[in-house]
């Protein structure tokens, strides 16, 4: 029902989705191209698409309102949100991010189906076992310059010897408790990657926020770490 666009603008993004602005008469959508290799074959665009239609329902404005997509292709068209990210980050910035947080979660009912988020954790286990790939991860950094020396000095002589004793601590837990699944009534909806660094300020002053690939349920905690780190 729009016409056809007249321009199509590459904009810079994230480091694994392609963005573009498309132009259609007097209005602008975004085209979202999301990644995806054999070697992780998460559907993000299936993952996003669910929690927006879902923060639709509930009538939240905070997000961009989903248009359109093709599945095969992985390609979604979303609202257009003109602003920028925030530059100074005020206590009503922050409040802002915490209501957002409790309006997603105040009807639970309606997100029955959405999945858990990318890397959920809802064990001490899980966590434990999603950090330790992490960390293994990390050690494959190589010293190919100063800046990578620097962060190999940092996870040899800092990072692996606090995991080590957290790790440590964790495993002499009881069994059972490690293991202990959080109860559904106990998870909350988390964006997962859910900060200012992922928010745009209109020209109102007011926010708003993108990027809902991984979002879904969690572990409260690990929602709240998300947004402070």
């Amino acid at each position: 029902g729009k016409p056809a666009p007249k321009d199509v603008l590459s904009l810079p993004g994230g480091r694994n989705n392609r963005v573009w602005r498309v132009e259609c008469g007097t209005e602008a959508f975004l085209l979202k191209s999301y990644f995806w290799s054999e070697s992780d074959p998460r559907d993000r665009l299936g993952q996003e698409w669910a929690f927006l239609e879902f923060l639709k329902s509930i009538g939240s404005s905070k997000a961009p309102e989903p248009l359109a997509k093709n599945a095969p292709s992985r390609f979604a068209l979303l609202e257009f949100i003109v602003g920028d990210p925030p530059q100074e980050i005020t206590e009503s910035d922050i409040l802002d991010a915490a209501e957002f947080l409790a309006e997603m979660n105040a009807q639970p009912a309606f997100a029955k189906n959405l999945p858990p988020v990318s890397e959920a954790c809802f064990s001490i286990q899980a966590h434990l076992e999603t950090t330790a790939a992490r960390i293994d991860r990390l050690q494959q950094i190589q010293s190919t310059s100063e800046d990578h020396e620097k962060v190999v000095v940092f996870i040899r002589d800092t990072l692996l010897p606090l995991w080590h004793e957290l790790r440590k601590r964790i495993e002499a837990l009881p069994v059972s408790a490690r293991h202990e699944i959080l109860a559904p009534s106990e998870r909350c909806l988390s964006p997962s990657d859910f900060g200012f660094h992922n928010a745009l300020r209109q020209s109102d002053g007011t926010l708003r926020y993108v990027d809902f690939e991984y979002a879904g349920w969690d572990d409260p905690a690990k929602t709240l770490i998300d947004f402070t780190n």
